[in-house]
């Protein structure tokens, strides 16, 4: 069991690994998106006067959702500028020519190494991620309360209905008559063998 657990777990974190070069196209536009709307809502609710509850939690919530999504934009520029520099075979040959050379690393495990790196990047602009947006979600969901405290509720069944909808989609997707099977021809844990 604890091998089969071991199999699933190196299978998931090599379709993380996968997932990263989507992750850094894509999320340079989610951290991008969710700054952008964190600004603009951050500045409508630094106008509200009086002061209650629900507005400085709406302010408090979208400040502190800007840090990981700035945070998480630059992890995500950096890491594509690095990957196009060491790509860049004018990069290459100036450092050759500096005199760098690069030895005791053979390629299996320089691939080893870019693996690691996709999925560290993956995990921690995940969690940035998941951060940013729960901020964002709290920050919008006061700033409706102001409005009318139905309207925050309305906004969060909403919420829950999509996410709902989008959970039974993945569901439907999910369900088909194929079933990974381990080696042993046994179905992986946590599977209900039909």
């Amino acid at each position: 069991m604890r091998e089969a657990h071991g199999r699933t777990a190196g299978g998931f974190l090599q379709f993380l690994a996968g997932m990263a070069p989507w992750l850094m196209e894509l999320g340079n536009w989610i951290f991008g998106g969710l700054i952008a709307f964190n600004l603009l809502i951050l500045g409508a609710v630094l106008t509200i006067e009086p002061l209650d509850d629900a507005v400085r939690i709406a302010i408090a919530a979208d400040a502190l959702a800007l840090p990981p999504s700035v945070v998480g934009l630059i992890l995500l520029r950096l890491v594509a500028d690095v990957r196009n520099l060491r790509q860049s075979q004018a990069a290459k040959q100036a450092i050759r020519e500096a005199g760098f050379t690069l030895a005791g690393v053979p390629p299996p495990e320089r691939q080893a190494a870019v693996v690691r790196l996709r999925t560290v990047i993956f995990r921690f602009t995940n969690g940035l991620m998941i951060v940013t947006v729960l901020f964002t979600l709290i920050g919008l969901t006061a700033a409706l309360w102001h409005a009318g405290w139905w309207i925050g509720v309305a906004f969060l069944a909403v919420l829950a209905l999509s996410l709902g909808t989008l959970a039974l989609g993945a569901a439907q997707l999910a369900r088909g008559g194929a079933r990974w099977l381990s080696p042993s021809d046994e179905s992986e844990p946590g599977r209900i063998s039909e």
